[in-house]
């Protein structure tokens, strides 16, 4: 009877693994992320962001350059015997607030570098979970309609630099599906968004010819 039941059990084992194959499916998860419109419609923000923090920066920087060009003259004009005393003490005590003013003005700049860091990390960050988040809706979907038991993302590395999968089959491959249904409706503005990048990108001067 025990050898019955083991050579019945055996016999069904090929249909039942038949009835339950593993189906998976394949994703570059890094590509689908940087070619989503909406990761090109957020480094367009973020790089307005960085021009405007910048430009701010710099108007600091100049007004600091100017007061210590200020200082040095001051300083100068403390020291020249030629004035009169109190000329120069009042030179002196000018330059020593101007001084002032200098070190609170190179104060306020490493200030703002500092914030303006950490506020364009938090922009990124947020805008990033977002993406993701939407682009993981898709591909949850995407599995649900299609069947798949579970999907693999095949972007990166392990930590020895490996990829992850050696083979897969490229026919599960859904990665380019998904680019398409997240950029439908929004195929112009895309190819404008990266227009503009590839418009900002200085050009590189060619190498001499011997």
């Amino acid at each position: 009877m025990q050898r019955f039941l083991i050579l019945a059990i055996a016999a069904m084992l090929p249909t039942t693994f038949a009835a339950s194959a593993f189906n998976p499916a394949y994703v570059d998860m890094e590509k689908v992320f940087q070619e989503y419109y909406k990761t090109a419609r957020a480094d367009k923000y973020l790089r307005e962001q960085t021009d405007t923090y910048r430009e701010y920066a710099k108007t600091l920087a100049a007004q600091i350059d100017g007061l210590k060009d200020r200082f040095e003259d001051l300083l100068e004009a403390s020291q020249n015997i030629v004035l009169a005393e109190e000329v120069r003490e009042g030179k002196r005590q000018e330059a020593q607030l101007t001084l002032r003013d200098y070190e609170s003005k190179k104060r306020q700049l490493q200030d703002y570098e500092r914030h303006r860091k950490e506020e364009l990390s938090k922009q990124y960050e947020k805008r990033r979970n977002s993406i993701i988040e939407e682009i993981a809706l898709l591909v949850k979907n995407v599995a649900k309609k299609e069947s798949y038991d579970v999907v693999f993302d095949i972007s990166g590395k392990t930590l020895n630099g490996i990829p992850p999968f050696v083979y897969y089959d490229e026919s599960k491959l859904i990665t380019d599906s998904l680019v398409a249904e997240l950029n439908r409706g929004h195929e112009d503005e895309l190819r404008e968004l990266r227009a503009e990048i590839e418009d900002e990108v200085e050009p590189v001067d060619p190498a001499p010819e011997e």
